[in-house]
């Protein structure tokens, strides 16, 4: 379980072989705002290089 506060950008990311699986339950007020994500993108981007995974 995880938890995302209200108003906060999250992603799950998946840097393995195996197929990534997950279920979220969230208020429908929470706060969600996909418009400013489509625009202005995350602040930080994940980059698989060789065998390891860089936060940029």
């Amino acid at each position: 379980m995880v938890y995302v506060p209200p108003y906060w950008a999250h992603r799950s990311v998946n840097t393995g072989n195996e197929p990534l699986i997950s279920f979220c339950v969230y208020p429908g007020d929470a706060g969600h705002n996909y418009g400013d994500i489509e625009t202005e993108g995350f602040p930080k981007r994940i980059y698989s290089r060789g065998n390891e995974v860089a936060i940029i």
